[in-house]
């Protein structure tokens, strides 16, 4: 009868069962509180499926494995993903021993037709999407078939990238946007100031169920629930052109909120995508993010700390992308002076590492064959990002320098692609001749280009990293490059311990150190709330163990050392 009470309170779920298999099917959006239990996983997200209405909690046990499906046709919006909209919650409590695991209900090619394992997904009308679980497939036939100890490789034998085979988890909270112009809040028939602050999810059908965002009055504490040590994989299922879905996306979500120990793996658009709000997030590992490991838009006012991003292998085009302003989707004027509704981002960056590699690595070599670095940026500044990027190492570990490290752009406003609108307003540049966008304490190595050269004013910047003049007519804040603390190293990439046969290691080496890295770890700038450290980049190189041992895809498939 519990069990029965249990399956209930979600909605309208088929139980499927017997001594040898059981899977919970989820058809349906959750509307009361439930909890989902070991015992009853996999839970199979057959759908978008939103958890929603006051008072509902979405409990996830540690050890839980959740997948979705894929879509089941190009184009459709059916793909399994997991929304979490204001003011519902969820509490994904896992464990290093046992984490939360969301990934694809994809068929194997081989087990599902009654041949051999192949490692490929099926496709049986030959329409290049996966092939989607039915209940008779029962839980011998998944592609990602054992994820909790085997993860799939982020290439699967063909050379074919193992992702968007279903959708991702999306928090949907009633923080703070500067989102502008996309809902008639009002029902004016036309959009006003009133609309400002209020936004559709990218690649959800419009509706009450799809807004995000709190509008002219947001709650900055918005509370969605909390998320510790989860791992989301494979997904990133594109809805239609410039519509895919992230591992993680994370809209107009409030302080209240915990984001910590969250693994992304091999997903087909970003890693960890925010729009707004004030959300802080620790302990963070992405690799093999199709777009950008970590993205953000929309004036994110929080913290991110501890972050590694491994991109490369063909995967990728930003190992970071900062975004500050809107898309101004039905607005025709530019920018003014910054308000409540339309607040400037301050989005802080504190000891990430952001790797760029041509190969990724295996227990004992690496995978498959290597591709171009060149094309990939460690972080790229754009439209309005204004914000800190704080006692960081952005390396190339290729082997050959290319890319560029950190890359702060100018409006676009030519060269426009099909379907791409001008940008308007403030940009990461102007925003670093004021002082409101500041790179402090990081270490930039192996790149074609180290850091950008400023134009637009008398800014120069020498090999070492250091600005100097005034832009703009406006002295260059010495925080931006300050000589002593930002460090490059542009003759030669050191070699610290990232290609060895146990696996890539992010952890600066003591060789490296002289070179590039500094004498000593030098992390002197730490405003609050980040954690103070006595290191660069996220990781202590004098640790034993890192923080992503035991739970993370990588660290399973033997890519990321212990």
């Amino acid at each position: 009868m519990k069990l029965r009470s249990q399956l209930l309170s979600l909605g309208a779920i088929g139980l499927l069962g017997s001594s040898a298999f059981a899977a919970t099917h989820i058809t349906s959006n959750i509307t009361s509180s439930a909890t989902w239990t070991v015992a009853n996983s996999p839970y199979i997200l057959d759908t978008q499926i939103f958890v929603t209405g006051s008072g509902t909690v979405l409990d996830i046990e540690p050890g839980v494995i959740v997948r979705g499906q894929p879509q089941s046709t190009a184009g459709a919006a059916d793909a399994g993903s997991l929304i979490i909209r204001y003011p519902a919650k969820i509490q994904a409590r896992g464990t290093v021993a046992n984490p939360i695991i969301f990934t694809t209900a994809a068929l194997d090619a081989g087990l599902a037709g009654g041949g051999a394992a192949t490692g490929l997904f099926k496709d049986a009308n030959a329409d290049l999407l996966a092939d989607r679980w039915a209940p008779a497939d029962g839980d011998a036939k998944y592609l990602d078939l054992n994820p909790a100890t085997s993860p799939l490789p982020p290439r699967n034998s063909a050379d074919v990238k193992n992702t968007s085979m279903w959708g991702g988890v999306i928090i949907a909270g009633d923080g703070s946007t500067n989102s502008g112009k996309q809902v008639d809040v009002d029902s004016s028939g036309s959009f006003t100031a009133a609309d400002d602050g209020v936004g559709y999810i990218e690649g959800i059908t419009a509706g009450p169920l799809a807004e995000y965002g709190g509008g002219l009055i947001p709650n900055v504490e918005h509370n969605g629930g909390l998320m510790k040590y989860v791992s989301i994989r494979h997904g990133g299922a594109a809805l239609s052109t410039g519509k895919e879905l992230n591992a993680l996306t994370l809209y107009a979500v409030g302080a209240k909120t915990t984001i910590s120990y969250i693994d992304i793996y091999a997903t087909g658009d970003d890693g960890v995508e925010i729009f707004g709000g004030s959300v802080n997030l620790d302990h963070v590992n992405v690799n093999y993010a199709d777009d950008d490991g970590f993205d953000v838009d929309e004036g994110w006012l929080g913290l991110a700390q501890f972050v590694f991003v491994l991109q490369g292998y063909g995967y990728g085009d930003n190992g970071l992308e900062l975004d500050g302003e809107d898309k101004l989707e039905n607005d025709t004027t530019t920018f003014g002076t910054p308000n409540a509704s339309d607040p400037t981002g301050d989005a802080r960056f504190y000891n990430f590492t952001v790797l760029v590699s041509t190969e990724a690595y295996n227990s004992s070599s690496a995978i498959g064959g290597s591709a171009s670095a060149a094309s990939v940026n460690a972080a790229r500044m754009r439209a309005g990002f204004a914000g800190q990027v704080v006692n960081s190492i952005f390396q190339n570990v290729s082997g050959t320098t290319a890319g560029q490290g950190l890359r702060v752009d100018a409006l676009k406003t030519t060269g426009l692609a099909s379907g791409e609108t001008a940008e308007y307003g403030y940009s990461a540049r102007d925003y670093f001749g004021q002082g409101l966008l500041q790179l402090r304490n990081n270490t930039v190595v192996g790149f074609t280009t180290l850091y950008t050269t400023i134009s637009g004013g008398s800014a120069t910047q020498a090999s070492t990293g250091v600005a100097s003049g005034t832009f703009n007519g406006t002295a260059i804040p010495s925080v931006y490059y300050p000589a002593t603390l930002n460090r490059t190293l542009s003759t030669s990439i050191p070699t610290p311990a990232h290609a060895t046969a146990n696996g890539v290691d992010p952890r600066p080496s003591l060789a490296a150190s002289s070179l590039a890295y500094g004498s000593t770890q030098d992390a002197a700038y730490v405003v609050a709330p980040a954690v103070s450290t006595s290191y660069k980049g996220a990781f202590d190189r004098t640790a034993t163990t890192l923080w992503t041992s035991v739970w993370t895809a990588l660290n399973k498939r033997g890519i990321l050392k212990n």
